[in-house]
Order: C-alpha cells, then sequence, then structure tokens
C-alpha cells in the first residue's frame, strides 16, 4: 500500500523535462534546416533545379526524407521568408518544421506568425491547421491579409538566456518581442517534433564520420560529416536531457527516504509507466538510485552524460564505483566499444580482477564563472559575470572521428527512450 505521507513523481515535472529535451531539439533541427537552405542561397544554387535533385538523389539514401527535393526547397523558401539567423532561432521556440511546411507556402511572414499564435492558443493539430489555411485561403480570410498583424507581438520564454540587444536586433523581422512574457508550445505542436523524416535522421547509424560541427549561422558544405556531426550532436543533446532526468527520478527516492519502499516503488512505477511509457519502470527506477547515489557531484554528471548513454549505464552502475565506471566510459571512448563489448569486458574483469589496467580518467582544474543577471539588468545591458571557485572536471576526450560503434550514436537503440519522447 502507498504511504499516504510520501510525496509523488509530478507528472508536470515529467511533462517539463520532456518538453525541455524536445524544444532544445527542435531548436537544433530548424536552426539546421534554415542553415540549409542558406546554404544553397549562398552558393546561388537556389533556382539549378539539376543540382538540388542531384544533391537530394546523393544524400536521401543515407540521410532520409530530411533532404528530399520537396524539403530542401522549403529551406530555401524559408531562408527567403525569415532572412536573419536569429529570427529563425526564436521561431524554434514557438513552432515545430511539419507545421512550418504548411505555413512557409503562405509566404507571407505576418500569416505565418498569426497562424503559429493560433497553433498554441487553440492546440491545433497539423490536420485542423492545413484545414484552417485551405480555408483561409479560399475565403480570402483576414489572417493572410499582412495588415491584419502590423502589430503582432511575438511572446518567447527565454529559453537560452540571450542578451536582449540580440533578442531586439535593429535588422530584425520581429519587431516586437516582449521576453517577460512566456508562450510555450501546445502539446499538439511540440508532439508533432517527431517526423518520420526526424526519427529517420536520428535511428540512421552513419559509419564513420570526423566531427565537424560550427555555431555559425552558415554551414560550408553538405558532406556526411557536417550532416554526421550536427546529428551526433542532436543525439547528445537529448541523451544529456533524459540522463539529467533520470537522475533525478533516482534522487527524488533518496531525498524522502523511500529507497527501500517497494510497494511505493512498484505502485509508483505502475502509475508512471501507463503514461510515460518503460523509462519509468522498477528496473529503471532502481537503477535511477543507483545513479543517484554512486554519481553525486552534479559537474560529474553533466561531463558523464555527453558519452555515456542510459543502455551503457545499466551496464556499469552494478559495479558502485564512480572511478571505476569513469575509466570504463573513458575506454569505450577510446576503443569505440559497444554497449555489448562493453559487457564482455566488465564480465571478463570481474572474472580475473583486472579492473586495475583501465585507464584513469583524467581531471582539468576550472575556474567557474557564475552569470549573475535579472531582466532588470538584462533591459539595461548590465549583464555581470563573477568569478568562482575552481572546480576540478572530468575530462573525457571528445573523439574527432565517430564510428559506428560510439555509444552515443547508437542512442535510439533504446526502445523506452524512443516510447518516452515520441509518445507513441
Amino acid at each position: 500500500m502507498t504511504h499516504k505521507s510520501y510525496l509523488n513523481i509530478s507528472d508536470d515535472f515529467i511533462r517539463s523535462e520532456r518538453y525541455k529535451i524536445l524544444i532544445t531539439i527542435n531548436g537544433f533541427y530548424i536552426s539546421f534546416l534554415w542553415k540549409l537552405g542558406k546554404y544553397f542561397i549562398d552558393n546561388k544554387r537556389e533556382n539549378d533545379k539539376d543540382f538540388l535533385i542531384n544533391t537530394s538523389k546523393r544524400l536521401v539514401p543515407v540521410w532520409g526524407g530530411i533532404f528530399s527535393v520537396e524539403n530542401i526547397n522549403l529551406t530555401i523558401d524559408f531562408v527567403k521568408l525569415i532572412p536573419d539567423y536569429k529570427d529563425s532561432s526564436l521561431l524554434s521556440t514557438l513552432i515545430t518544421w511539419d507545421y512550418l511546411k504548411v505555413l512557409i507556402p503562405l509566404n507571407n511572414l505576418s500569416s505565418l506568425l498569426g497562424f503559429i499564435q493560433l497553433c498554441n492558443e487553440e492546440n491545433y493539430s497539423l490536420k485542423t491547421l492545413k484545414e484552417s489555411v485551405n480555408q483561409a485561403i479560399s475565403e480570402k480570410d483576414s489572417l493572410i491579409n499582412p495588415k491584419q498583424f502590423q502589430k503582432f507581438e511575438l511572446k518567447i520564454k527565454d529559453l537560452f538566456h540571450e542578451n536582449v540587444d540580440d533578442l531586439s536586433d535593429k535588422n530584425s523581422n520581429f519587431k516586437h518581442i516582449d521576453y517577460h512574457l512566456e508562450t510555450n508550445m501546445s502539446d499538439n505542436v511540440i508532439n508533432q517534433l517527431f517526423s518520420e523524416d526526424l526519427k529517420t535522421i536520428l535511428k540512421k547509424v552513419p559509419k564513420e564520420f570526423n566531427k565537424k560541427i560550427s555555431s555559425q549561422s552558415s554551414i560550408s558544405d553538405l558532406t556526411d560529416n557536417t550532416i554526421g556531426s550536427f546529428r551526433y550532436e542532436m543525439l547528445k543533446f537529448i541523451n544529456s536531457g533524459y540522463l539529467n532526468l533520470l537522475w533525478q527520478v533516482g534522487d527524488f527516492f533518496q531525498n524522502n527516504h523511500i529507497k527501500d519502499d517497494r510497494d511505493f516503488i512498484s505502485n509508483e512505477s505502475l502509475r508512471l509507466s501507463k503514461k510515460w511509457g518503460n523509462s519509468f519502470s522498477i528496473d529503471n527506477i532502481n537503477y535511477a538510485k543507483i545513479f543517484c547515489s554512486n554519481i553525486k557531484d552534479r559537474f560529474d554528471l553533466s561531463s558523464l552524460i555527453q558519452f555515456a548513454t542510459w543502455d551503457c549505464l545499466k551496464v556499469l552502475l552494478p559495479l558502485k564505483d564512480p572511478e571505476l565506471i569513469y575509466s570504463y566510459i573513458q575506454l569505450c571512448i577510446e576503443k569505440n566499444y559497444t554497449v555489448e563489448k562493453l559487457n564482455e569486458i566488465i564480465q571478463f574483469s570481474e572474472d580475473h580482477r583486472t579492473h586495475n589496467q583501465l585507464p584513469q580518467v583524467k581531471r582539468k582544474k576550472t575556474r567557474l564563472f557564475v552569470a549573475n543577471y535579472n531582466f532588470e539588468s538584462l533591459a539595461n545591458n548590465e549583464n555581470k559575470t563573477r568569478k568562482g571557485l575552481f572546480h576540478y572536471f572530468l575530462n573525457f576526450e571528445d573523439p574527432k572521428i565517430i564510428t559506428s560503434k560510439t555509444i552515443v550514436n547508437n542512442l535510439f537503440s533504446d526502445i523506452d527512450l524512443q516510447k518516452f519522447l515520441f509518445l507513441s
């Protein structure tokens, strides 16, 4: 029987953590699609049909429908409609690509913003949006009349802590930005993120590529290295958010002193699994407790989750030795081991007592800098950074060459994670 005095893991908390993962991935995805369109425009190829067709033929078999001719043309139109990179980043906090594919052909910024507002306020499904757009076009509705939206005010959530000067660029198409107000994507909109095209590129495991990622607002080429790096960074974002959530689940049971209450854990697992999937199975909750109790330093956690997936950690956590866990992760990075190979090596090391032959993970002394700001200081452009204490960070080396065996590269072999994100 569940003890009434115990707190439950809030559905709102899980929904919020899941939303953070999705909104980050959406930002990364739309950013890449904008850069994709910009690549063709910068190279003066946006009207070269043969070049677009040949590029699509080369990339679709490897990376999927993201690079279909239809999608490439939409990315080009996207850049023409939203020519400022920062504006496209802001837009990614409000809408997903499948919705944008319906709105971009309107070729009208005011109409696009108006429909985005409706989608989130009325929780439009993709089908409802298509019907509304078709109806507005056939009836010449005011929604596609730009004069009706001259005073449209974009409301965004300050997710990325951008400087206000960046958000209010004088050259920006978005003239009215109120960063104090918060607007979240509606459930229907955010849950449309994982289209078949995005699922395909995330599940696709390339043979090998050189890590090559840039934070610039443009891409210089469309090689497998560029696309593979984009995919790899998305996977790392997803993995970090997911493992942070599981760590906090373990922390919940630790801090509420209910880590050994099997009845409560069983009931919580049953309740959460019905809504959120097998990520909250009894086994996963028990692993989450070990995860939290062994990896107590949040800075170590932030380093670890860049390279170890949950499937990997479920093999390592029973060791109950943080330094040993770090050493095995370093070994996986150096040798490009699969989770299956890792499991074999741990078994061999246990049987032959060879744990002491593992590589030692180095730590790098780094000074922490803490940003001290609030909305008032942002408005006055008074962001101040104060120096903090030194901390010794785990120094896993990010591999330059990513092979098909690299653990994070195989993130979507985790069916529980897919269920949690796709809710399918």
